[in-house]
């Protein structure tokens, strides 16, 4: 490689003065009188000192033992490194005051190759026959199991070169295979920029390896060559060539590329020929086209795809096609589905020609399909809905917040039982709520919030709980007039996060789990619209609305508007049903 080696810096690192060993991954129960005992044997200590994690952030405590001589501390670590303690492994490494040591890479080398069976004790005991080892690691992915490459980082230079020409290539264990072993290069050191692997690809199919090979070794040795077969359909070939020297792949890629040749049966190709990525630059790569190309569609798209809601389960891609392809040619149609493969009921369709788009989206825009209004707006993405949604919230809460302040500086009239009076939006306020179902909507709210008469007290109170000394009943009766100031955002807070789902839900579930959805849906409404909170008297009142609705008036529920679910509600109470 051109790289400048770290290995060719004649430095050595005396270990002379260094008598302090690092002692790494012990157990959490370990102690330093645990440690003394274990290393005392070796030769007089000066010190230990045991540093704890006590808060679980490390997966294990380290330690610093100070031997009076460097020779003691040299034996232990020979006999003692990757030994259980305490059921757990110590690694055990010289410890150096100036950490730039361990950090140039001077003496450190690199092994691939490195079977699962061999572990880091069978590793240190290999290479410390070679001189001192400062550190020894195998690398090990999350559950312990070697990922069959690890370090060794020597003391002195010439001993981490013996290594490397004695044990590349040799088996560390009777049972594991050759490994490889070489000088570690830090990645400031490494060359990111040149490139020494070749893809080809639109070569004659009758070529073979060694016909690749020739063609490409005029420009420089190679190191190897392989022909391969695509996994598609037509299972082309295509290669790699690797050559020894970086600018000989350079200039091969250089000349090769869209180079026109010739078969032996004379059928023209054009060589394709880059440098080779790795599998992750490759994903990269690929995840990139992938966004410019979803880009590119969206944007040449935007003026021409429908999103269409509100249909039938019935309807699939067909039925929505053909419903719209009278307005001019469909480049695609699409109903989304659940992973079950019911529908969601809603879909989009995308026209040719914009022209066509603003017919369909005139035309169709409330037109019945399968018996039910179809709702017909441009497609958005999805970032222009967010933003869309969060304006509309915002001016909502502004107008809420002026209501508020109007009602306390006495703007909002009330009547004489203390209540507001009807209201209607100010047409000059421009309000709109975000365009999500025909769900209850604030345009449509005749009363800022609902209002419990006398008689749908009285009516509930006498039908439903007639024994008036009832701690319930006489909570009813205290039931405050006065309205809850919030109840008109909450509501429309609720209704526009879960009703939709909640319909969805409702047409997709058995009929044993329909009544539930309904229930939670109308007395959510009950609570919040009216702003009253007891329960079972709420539980009565839906139970008697189920009771005489049919399947029909049962899912027409989450098209009502607020008002007409509250007229609903009102006329079960005035009729005694309960």
């Amino acid at each position: 490689m051109s790289n400048q080696s770290a290995f060719t810096e004649q430095k050595t690192f005396n270990l002379e003065g260094c008598n302090t060993l690092y002692v790494g991954d012990l157990s959490l129960d370990v102690t330093e009188s645990d440690l003394e005992e274990l290393f005392k044997p070796f030769g007089d200590l000066s010190s230990v000192r045991l540093v704890s994690h006590a808060d679980g952030t490390r997966s294990g405590n380290y330690a610093y033992i100070n031997f009076m001589d460097k020779n003691c501390a040299l034996q232990a670590m020979r006999n003692l490194n990757y030994n259980t303690l305490n059921e757990k492994s110590m690694r055990i490494m010289w410890s150096f005051r100036d950490p730039s040591i361990r950090k140039n890479g001077v003496g450190n080398i690199f092994i691939k190759n490195l079977d699962k069976i061999v572990d880091q004790k069978t590793l240190f005991q290999t290479f410390s026959h070679f001189g001192p080892i400062m550190s020894c690691k195998v690398v090990c992915d999350e559950h312990g199991v070697s990922k069959g490459y690890a370090f060794v980082h020597f003391s002195n230079l010439d001993h981490a070169k013996t290594a490397m020409s004695r044990l590349n290539g040799t088996r560390l264990t009777k049972d594991a295979k050759p490994v490889e072993v070489m000088e570690f290069i830090p990645k400031s050191k490494r060359n990111t920029r040149g490139f020494n692997n070749l893809y080809v690809k639109n070569f004659p199919v009758s070529w073979e390896q060694e016909d690749l090979s020739k063609a490409f070794s005029a420009y420089g040795e190679i190191f190897s060559c392989k022909i391969c077969i695509s996994n598609s359909m037509d299972s082309k070939k295509f290669g790699f060539v690797c050559y020894k020297d970086p600018t000989h792949a350079q200039k091969a890629m250089k000349e090769m590329h869209d180079k026109d040749i010739k078969s032996s049966d004379n059928e023209a190709f054009k060589l394709y020929v880059v440098a080779a990525l790795k599998k992750s630059e490759r994903a990269r790569q690929l995840a990139d086209q992938k966004a410019v190309k979803l880009s590119n569609i969206r944007n040449n798209t935007r003026d021409v795809n429908l999103y269409i809601k509100y249909l039938d389960d019935k309807v699939d891609d067909v039925e929505l096609k053909q419903q719209f392809s009278v307005f001019g040619e469909i480049t695609s149609a699409k109903v989304m589905r659940h992973e079950n493969g019911t529908s969601k009921g809603f879909g989009f369709v995308c026209f040719a020609e914009e022209s066509a788009a603003t017919s369909a989206l005139t035309e169709m825009k409330g037109k019945e399909f399968f018996g039910k209004p179809l709702y017909v707006s441009l497609a958005q993405k999805k970032d222009e809905r967010k933003t869309e949604l969060s304006l509309r919230s915002r001016q909502f809460s502004r107008h809420m917040m002026a209501m508020h302040n109007n009602y306390f500086t006495g703007a909002i009239p009330m009547n004489q039982y203390g209540m507001f009076q009807q209201l209607r939006m100010h047409a000059d306020m421009q309000f709109q709520m975000p365009n999500k179902m025909n769900y209850p909507k604030p345009a449509e709210m005749q009363n800022y919030n609902g209002q419990w008469t006398n008689m749908h007290r009285n009516v509930i109170t006498n039908n439903l709980l007639p024994n008036q000394n009832n701690k319930k009943v006489r909570m009813f009766q205290n039931y405050s007039q006065y309205p809850n100031q919030n109840g008109l955002h909450d509501m429309n807070i609720y209704f526009q996060k879960n009703s939709e789902k909640m319909h969805n839900d409702y047409l997709h579930s058995i009929p044993q789990k329909k009544n539930s959805i309904l229930y939670t849906f109308i007395s959510e409404f009950v609570k919040t619209y009216y702003n009253y909170q007891e329960n079972e008297v709420i539980s009565a009142l839906v139970t008697s609305i189920l009771r005489d609705s049919t399947n029909v008036d049962k899912e027409n529920f989450f098209n009502l508007s607020n008002l007409t679910l509250k007229n609903m509600i009102d006329s079960h109470i005035n009729s005694n049903h309960m």
